[in-house]
């Protein structure tokens, strides 16, 4: 990390400009982090909010920005495996008008559970001929960090308040130490009780509108909004399901552990940070419907651990492999999926 930036000159340049808008992987992190530059833009009013994903840069609507805005990056990495469009998205930035003056994302670039780009960032602004762009941002990406929300605390001084509140928060969604941060707490029950919305209501809808929402309450200070209460009373019975049921675990082998989700309503962000901390547990999965209805068999283990590579090897199908130690199969896979595992485990 290069010298730190004060906190003040990030506020007087975004509150130079007529718009400011915010690209945001709609992560806690993301969340959290797109609401401190908000809030340091002046406040809801003053920015627009474009959650999006690596793979989807191509559908921001950057024609329906205000002309000439300050654009930051939330927690947004570079596709790993379209990479282009990264830099596909600069140019149509800079070729509108706009200016990205800050990144705060902790994401290399990977390739089968191997870094291949430790700032592709960096690299997007080279490939877009914007090299000077990238040397001019308030806030540079930088993969050395765990976490957005730990990049900025270390690249701003002058936080205190609200802003460290934000970063602090952030921090510990990515790290999964949110019981422990009230605000933190606030955003995972806003993320883990979408079953608690109106009927006829899509679930990716009601996440994205509360996304949108806590960012615009949250740049605004208020924590305490009415619904962001109702979410946090609906995450107690959630909290308690997850607590409960890790502990009656279906013992596949020593080291291995599975449990039947099914249609419960859990967090499996929270289990998956217990079993990763016990020292007696190396894999876990976890069954439960998928969004067609179909049952899944969603498998885990410490990040660093390439259970796509080890399942990929015996033959096992994956419907889900971008997560190297996160892989998801059918419920028709999951036998050899599981027999597979315990013999890796045998050998190891």
């Amino acid at each position: 990390m290069s010298s730190k930036i004060n906190v003040a000159t990030v506020a007087a340049t975004l509150q130079s400009v007529a718009g400011v808008e915010l690209l945001v992987q709609g992560t806690g992190d993301g969340c959290l982090t797109a609401a401190a530059f908000g809030y340091l833009a002046g406040g809801p009013e003053r920015f627009g909010t474009n959650l999006s994903s690596p793979r989807d840069l191509d559908r921001v609507a950057i024609d329906q920005w205000r002309p000439n805005s300050a654009v930051v990056i939330c927690n947004m990495p570079v596709a790993d495996q379209r990479p282009e469009m990264a830099a596909e998205f600069l140019r149509a930035v800079y070729g509108a008008g706009h200016k990205v003056v800050a990144i705060a994302d902790h994401h290399p670039r990977m390739m089968r559970g191997k870094v291949v780009d430790a700032n592709p960032w960096r690299t997007a602004f080279k490939e877009a001929g914007l090299e000077a762009e990238f040397e001019s941002l308030l806030v540079k990406p930088d993969s050395a960090y765990g976490s957005a929300g730990r990049l900025l605390l270390e690249a701003m001084d002058g936080l205190e308040g609200w802003l460290n509140d934000l970063f602090i928060a952030a921090e510990a969604c990515d790290e999964r130490t949110f019981l422990s941060f009230p605000l933190a707490r606030k955003i995972r029950a806003t993320f883990t009780t979408l079953h608690l919305r109106e009927d006829g209501v899509d679930e990716r809808d009601e996440g994205d509108r509360r996304r949108y929402a806590v960012i615009e309450w949250l740049s605004g200070q208020n924590p305490n909004h009415p619904m962001i209460k109702v979410w946090e009373e609906g995450y107690e019975p959630v909290l308690e399901a997850s607590r409960k049921l890790l502990e009656s675990p279906t013992v596949e082998a020593e080291g291995f552990q599975t449990f039947p989700v099914g249609k419960t309503h859990v967090d499996l962000r929270f289990m998956t940070a217990e079993l990763d901390a016990d020292p007696n547990v190396r894999v876990y999965g976890f069954y439960q419907p998928g969004r067609r209805g179909d049952n899944l068999l969603l498998l885990g283990a410490r990040e660093g651990t390439d259970l796509v590579g080890m399942l990929d090897k015996v033959g096992i199908r994956m419907i889900s492999a971008g997560i190297r130690h996160l892989p998801t199969v059918t419920e028709a896979d999951a036998p050899a999926a599981i027999a597979a595992v315990k013999e890796w485990l045998a050998q190891a």
